[in-house]
């Protein structure tokens, strides 16, 4: 099925071409999906069944709001948070700090905007996603003096893991082998 989401990307070509010719327009299909943009950047998206999400755009950021009140997807600096009407949230491509994961970030390493936050009914999920010029077994050498001995543990040739279990808390580690720098991937799952 076509979502109203899906058919944002469709609509792409044609908001592009009328925000730059300040002109609307609209395109319908056989199967009853629709596109169609208002001159003032406001671009209504109908899949076949009916379900239809407004995108709203300014250059800088844009909006898609399904009608029915499902979810909103706001993109803003490659930043992007999705909200649904149950109160679940996404926000991917944003800073993760140490306060939203509970757990301290490994001293040196740079943040790459790759980081996610996510909260349901049943967990809230924060990864972090860093970079250092640290070899692997270091950075899982900080890991284990901070949260301790993990429940498991692997290392292969393009990867170091570790996993932890406290409570309500999960903690993935995963680190990739420098190329050219060690990536760290810390993934914390605490439940509701």
């Amino acid at each position: 099925m076509n979502t109203p989401l899906f058919l944002a990307r469709r609509a792409a070509e044609l908001v592009i071409v009328a925000s730059l010719l300040g002109v609307g327009g609209s395109s319908h299909r056989s199967d009853g999906s629709s596109v169609s943009v208002e001159p003032n950047g406001i671009t209504k998206v109908t899949d076949a069944n009916g379900n239809s999400a407004t995108i709203l755009g300014n250059g800088q950021q844009i909006t898609i709001k399904e009608d029915k009140g499902a979810s909103t997807v706001v993109a803003n600096d490659g930043v992007v948070k999705s909200n649904d009407e149950k109160g679940n949230s996404l926000e991917v491509g944003t800073g993760v700090s140490e306060s939203d994961l509970g757990v301290p970030t490994y001293p040196g390493s740079t943040d790459t905007k790759n980081s996610m936050k996510s909260h349901t009914a049943q967990d809230a999920t924060v990864m972090s996603v860093r970079e250092t010029a640290d070899a692997p077994d270091k950075v899982l050498a900080f890991y284990i003096d901070k949260l301790g001995k993990p429940a498991s543990q692997m290392t292969s040739d393009a990867l170091t893991m570790g996993t932890w279990k406290d409570g309500k808390r999960s903690i993935m580690l995963m680190i990739g082998k420098p190329d050219p720098s060690t990536k760290i991937d810390l993934t914390v799952v605490t439940k509701t």
